[in-house]
């Protein structure tokens, strides 16, 4: 409009300007309905979308669809997938909304979980009966290295129990109820050490910030109250065989001058309690 205006005014009207603001935008009144956290009659302007009348109204619940919501409009149902604006994957639907607009959003459909080394793990929605892997990793952001990775498929038989499968391919489909585990070949954290038991947090540490054990019994707050110092249990995988060994330390000993023990990477220390 203001492209069309300018143009006018420039072919009939000389040496003026012409400036376009715009003063007021109409409101409409959409109802907002199903599983969502505030149901019932929400306001938005006209320049608004599906997404800003769920949420004004707070959101959709987790019992709710992403895939499949409804936009009821002169008696006709539109179904939307709010995949494409919230992971940013193929290309959004028209959502731009009218007066006497509905909106109803239905209970989630079947779903799968994509988990461990994705850049977005999470349980995912499906539309229709299957889902292919290469799809569900997109969805989850893709693998976090490029190669060198497995995919353990974690499936419910119809006896209710579950039956893992494991492949070096994405290649397949994932049917309700999958969940998908991407696990590097190398295993682990390289470059690191894993600390657990009682400890104010499990999980893994820089072996350069803690290249022995004294170094990291050194680090007070990774320890709870009243550990167990003379026995600190140090988990290593043998080269020669790959079997794990452990190895028992007497932490408070090294504490009090004796020889330190050098971690190496992919240890596991163990700390004990009283």
């Amino acid at each position: 409009f203001r492209s069309d205006l300018e143009a006018q005014v420039a072919s009939s009207l000389l040496e003026t300007q012409v400036f376009v603001t715009l003063g007021s935008v109409r409101q409409l009144s959409i109802l907002v309905g199903g599983e969502v956290s505030n149901p019932g009659m929400v306001t938005v302007s006209s320049l608004s979308s599906v997404i800003d009348a769920l949420a004004a109204a707070k959101g959709i619940n987790k019992t709710g669809t992403l895939r499949a919501v409804q936009l009821i409009r002169d008696g006709q149902t539109h179904t939307l997938d709010l995949y494409p604006v919230l992971l940013g994957i193929g290309k959004p639907e028209d959502m731009a909304l009218r007066e006497g607009d509905r909106i109803v959003v239905p209970p989630v459909g079947p779903t799968v979980a994509v988990f461990a080394a994705v850049s977005r793990p999470g349980i995912y929605e499906m539309k229709g009966g299957s889902l292919p892997v290469q799809e569900a990793l997109r969805f989850a952001g893709g693998a976090l290295s490029a190669d060198g990775q497995r995919f353990v498929r974690i499936s419910l038989g119809p006896d209710g129990r579950g039956g893992v499968s494991e492949t070096t391919s994405a290649k397949g489909t994932l049917k309700r109820g999958d969940m998908l585990g991407v696990i590097t070949r190398s295993g682990g954290t390289r470059g690191a050490i894993y600390l657990s038991g009682h400890v104010t947090s499990q999980g893994w540490i820089s072996l350069s910030a803690s290249p022995s054990l004294r170094a990291l019994l050194a680090d007070r707050s990774l320890l709870r109250n009243e550990p167990y110092l003379p026995f600190v249990v140090v988990k290593r995988q043998n080269a020669a065989t790959m079997a794990s060994e452990y190895k028992g330390v007497d932490g408070a000993h090294l504490q009090r001058g004796g020889e330190d023990f050098p971690l190496q990477d992919q240890d596991q220390v163990i700390i004990l309690s009283q």
